[in-house]
């Protein structure tokens, strides 16, 4: 049902919907510049195959459109499974019935099952490694011990960790956790946790020593960046000696672009030459204006973030084709409309507006306050996932407000309200059986 409601979405935006970003990554996976690490190497990959599956019967348009409904696939695919996951737990019969429906029914959902982001499949993959580790935790560790749970363990780890950067630090603050846990089973339970978490640095590293350039050190520093930015523009406190390093390692004059909702221009006055080889001299910078520029370094970190803590402000799928990936022959067509003559794009437009970042992270907030209220605080490792990516975002996000960032949020939202409301509600404490 998923799949196909969805398939309405993509017969009005076929082949898909790319925005700048997907252009990017759409070159690289037609081999027309280099590949690095800045996009996910596995999912860049992925579209060259599907992509060059699809030219092989018609050109550009028709690659794309394949990767598009292979995404949607996986993507509907997890759908399903947590649905089913949630049926074997018996709830009441309209719970799985309002899970099906909250991605069904949302256009959202829909235009980004096929946007060209690898944000999507990464959400994906979250759902898929949070149900399926909460079976593990729920198992007490039992579900690791058979090859075909640990293998499912290692899949479902590998999918997060390699789809996104953050997802591998998710994946290691989640496993940190589960050693913790299930420290008295350590024989039995070690050996699937270790190897979900090595195998993605394995494969990464691979991937380096065949030539794969890593992606650009300063696309990491949007926050300090911007706290940097910030100072300067207020003409905050500067030292002589600050000063000089400011002019090392940035222009000066293009700090003046500040913009405190993206940090898209502080990053582009970065010296990146010069700060690929003295990153110590930035981070000892960044440090010692923060004493003088604190109020300053708070309320740019604040407006940076703003979207993901704040209810108020929304944003919208993509819903088309950026100019740019025309140049790759990608053209867009309403198939809809041409079969039919009823033209949708205009109603989907209008209700693809969603609650929004902030709205969605208040919302599981209030779940995991439900389970502390009820002392359940097992069931919170549910959340542990979820957790992790939305920190790591107020980390590092290149801009203040955007879905597509947190889109494993609202992935996982109604499984983990279910959990919240109808799951362990006797379980007390993580009470580990005694160790063989």
């Amino acid at each position: 049902m998923v799949f196909v409601c969805w398939l309405i979405s993509f017969l009005v935006y076929y082949p898909g919907s790319l925005s700048i970003d997907s252009f990017y990554t759409l070159r690289q996976a037609m081999g027309i510049t280099p590949l690095t690490d800045y996009h996910p190497v596995v999912y860049t990959l992925l579209i060259r195959l599907f992509v060059k599956l699809g030219m092989l019967v018609g050109g550009p348009t028709v690659g794309v459109a394949v990767f598009s409904l292979a995404q949607m696939f996986f993507c509907a695919f997890t759908v399903g499974y947590g649905t089913a996951w949630l049926c074997r737990r018996r709830p009441h019969p309209a719970v799985p019935v309002i899970a099906v429906l909250w991605f069904a029914l949302s256009p959202m959902f829909a235009d980004f099952s096929f946007t060209l982001w690898k944000d999507v499949p990464f959400a994906a993959a979250v759902l898929l490694y949070t149900l399926y580790t909460w079976d593990v935790v729920e198992s007490r560790g039992e579900k690791l011990q058979s090859f075909k749970g640990a293998a499912g363990y290692v899949l479902v780890s590998f999918l997060m960790g390699i789809f996104r950067h953050n997802g591998y630090y998710v994946l290691i603050l989640s496993t940190v956790v589960l050693l913790v846990c299930f420290r008295k089973k350590l024989r039995r339970t070690l050996p699937a946790l270790l190897c979900g978490a090595l195998l993605v640095p394995l494969v990464l590293n691979a991937f380096y020593a065949c030539g794969v350039k890593k992606g650009p050190f300063s696309e990491s520093l949007s926050i300090p960046v911007q706290q940097i930015a910030r100072t300067v523009k207020l003409n905050g406190t500067i030292t002589p000696e600050q000063q000089e390093s400011l002019e090392r390692l940035f222009d000066v004059e293009k700090l003046q672009g500040y913009d405190p909702f993206l940090a898209d221009p502080a990053k582009n006055s970065l010296n990146r030459e010069y700060l690929n080889a003295h990153k110590g001299e930035f981070f000892r910078l960044w440090f010692s204006l923060l004493p003088g520029n604190f109020g300053e370094y708070c309320r740019a970190y604040l407006m940076q973030t703003y979207g993901y803590w704040n209810w108020e402000p929304k944003t919208i799928p993509v819903g088309g084709i950026a100019n740019a990936a025309r140049e790759l022959g990608v053209t867009k067509v309403n198939w809809l409309f041409q079969w039919t003559g009823v033209d949708l794009s205009g109603f989907l437009q209008q209700t693809m507006d969603f609650p929004s970042t902030g709205t969605i992270v208040w919302i599981l907030l209030a779940g995991a306050l439900l389970l502390l209220y009820r002392k359940n605080y097992r069931t919170l490792l549910a959340y542990l996932p979820a957790a992790g990516v939305w920190l790591t975002i107020l980390v590092a996000t290149p801009l203040y407000c955007s879905m597509r960032y947190v889109l494993a949020l609202p992935y996982v939202l109604p499984f983990l309200l279910f959990l919240s409301l109808f799951g362990e509600s006797g379980a007390s404490s993580f009470k580990e059986e005694p160790s063989a």
